[in-house]
């Protein structure tokens, strides 16, 4: 007895030194943020993986896929940023983040992987689950959706827009007078 004792203490004391010197998740979190901020990028991301790791069932699990698949994005690590994406909504499809997860999974698939039946399936997935939550990513969606694929040119309402003036500029009425009509005052 006096021997299990012993080892039971002794256990109690190695789990006690063991974790001392580890940080929780949250401490983890705030440090991968202020990398982030620093734009220390690839450190950032490699402090959320661990919180993932050594936490795996973290409350923050969403937060941390999102904070990786936004700085995947920007690192252009595309299918690691859809993989974020994907993992918030397995984890919980309930989450406050999961529309724009989804959303976004249809923008990569369909702007940067330009993978066209994989981005409609995100699109239509964000459709059928998320349409109520965000009227403006609703509407982004649909027409994602209606003129994928299509150049600027074969779509109507914006053909003008590639002809407008440059940002910045002032544009010039067209010319209906000529100049001795003004200057005459008719």
């Amino acid at each position: 007895m006096k021997k299990f004792i012993s080892l039971v203490v002794i256990l109690i004391i190695m789990a006690f030194v063991t974790n001392c010197g580890r940080q929780t998740a949250e401490q983890l979190f705030a440090l991968a943020e202020n990398l982030e901020k620093e734009e220390k990028f690839d450190e950032a991301l490699a402090k959320y993986e661990k919180i993932l790791v050594e936490y795996p069932e973290t409350k923050l699990a969403p937060d941390v896929y999102f904070k990786i698949a936004q700085i995947a994005g920007n690192l252009k690590k595309f299918h690691k940023c859809v993989d974020a994406y994907e993992r918030i909504i397995e984890l919980n499809p309930d989450h406050e983040m999961a529309p724009k997860a989804q959303f976004m999974m249809g923008y990569i698939y369909a702007n940067e992987l330009k993978d066209s039946t994989k981005a409609k399936a995100a699109y239509t997935a964000f459709l059928d689950k998320y349409s109520e939550v965000d009227s403006g990513m609703t509407a982004s969606a649909q027409f994602e959706l209606k003129y994928m694929g299509k150049d600027i040119n074969e779509i109507e309402f914006l053909q003008g827009l590639a002809s407008e003036p440059p940002e910045g500029s002032t544009p010039q009425p067209p010319a209906t007078t000529t100049p001795a009509k003004e200057a005459k005052g008719n």
